[in-house]
């Protein structure tokens, strides 16, 4: 997700590219955070159907409060992206603060950051998805099985990305 577009040059540049592309990639992950809060919150506080009632005669994969806390804890990472990448976005949306930022913290430091941050925001929208799958499994056992295979193949290809394309990038 964030890969290899880390600052070419130097993270004190200002690089109109990356910065372009940090607040494309900030708004995706806004609204990847705002769909699923919403959904998520929606289903949430609604009444969820029995899996036990819906997979007769078989027994479901897990009851309908771990369901239920499967939903929220999705609920939870999808806000916690929202806020995080939202804080973001405001505080490096002004290139003032921007500049101050590197100065404080140094080139290097700031690409340690981002970095850090990418990985954080690309988990914060992977593993949701993750909780999802496995609250599926309750009614649709094989689709949920399928789906939790391959959001957990997709979270393994994103951490290796990242730490193929950007972290090695940010500590050279």
């Amino acid at each position: 997700m964030a890969a290899n577009s880390a600052p070419a040059r130097s993270a004190g540049t200002e690089d109109g590219v990356f910065w372009g592309w940090l607040d494309g990639y900030l708004n995706g992950i806004i609204g990847i955070a705002i769909l699923g809060s919403q959904i998520t919150f929606t289903v949430l506080v609604s009444e969820i159907a029995d899996p036990a009632a819906v997979l007769q005669p078989a027994t479901p994969a897990f009851g309908r409060e771990t369901v239920r806390a499967f939903i929220g804890v999705s609920w939870l990472l999808f806000i916690a992206s929202l806020g995080i990448s939202s804080f973001t976005k405001v505080v490096l949306s002004d290139p003032n603060e921007r500049a101050w930022l590197i100065a404080r913290m140094g080139v290097r430091r700031f690409r340690s950051l981002y970095s850090v941050l990418t990985l954080v925001l690309d988990a914060l929208s992977v593993v949701p998805f993750l909780f999802l799958a496995l609250a599926t499994t309750a009614y649709l056992p094989v689709i949920g099985w399928i789906g939790t295979a391959f959001v957990s193949l997709f979270s393994l290809v994103v951490a290796v990305s990242w730490f193929l394309l950007d972290w090695r990038a940010s500590i050279v």
